[in-house]
């Protein structure tokens, strides 16, 4: 995603991995890209400044769930294991299976609309895939 981000830089070049300023692709640009390229109904729910909550991420599952495409900015942390909130949103990832919490389906979560942020409960709980490994994961970037 760097190198077509590359191709819209006018000042920075983007040359190496290491140059991660250049390879910057920020939520306005990947909605443009996505437009451009014929997709009609682009949805753009990111903020830079403010972690979004369990429930967006609930309702991009059900997007996915009814056939749309689903690309979430996602800070590194989440694959580590780190708490939310230890860095900011850095890399872009395509949501291509069901959310699960503890391995369970997350279905029944959503109808307790933007109540579930306040389930003291579920931070301690795991989200993400049953099968999903963090180190695996990690060798994608």
């Amino acid at each position: 995603m760097a190198s077509l981000r590359d191709s819209e830089n006018t000042i920075f070049n983007y040359d190496s991995v290491k140059d991660e300023f250049s390879g910057i692709t920020l939520p306005a640009h990947l909605q443009k890209w996505f437009q451009d390229t014929g997709y009609t109904q682009v949805e753009n729910k990111t903020n830079l400044v403010f972690d979004k909550s369990l429930y967006t991420l609930l309702q991009a599952n059900q997007k996915r769930q009814s056939g749309s495409q689903v690309s979430l900015f996602v800070g590194a942390n989440v694959f580590s294991g780190r708490p939310k909130g230890t860095s900011p949103a850095d890399h872009w990832v395509v949501l291509n299976s069901p959310i699960r919490i503890d391995g369970n389906p997350v279905g029944n979560l959503l109808a307790k609309g933007s109540q579930v942020n306040d389930d003291a409960e579920l931070p301690a709980k795991k989200i993400g895939h049953p099968s999903y490994d963090p180190r695996s994961a990690l060798q994608c970037f």
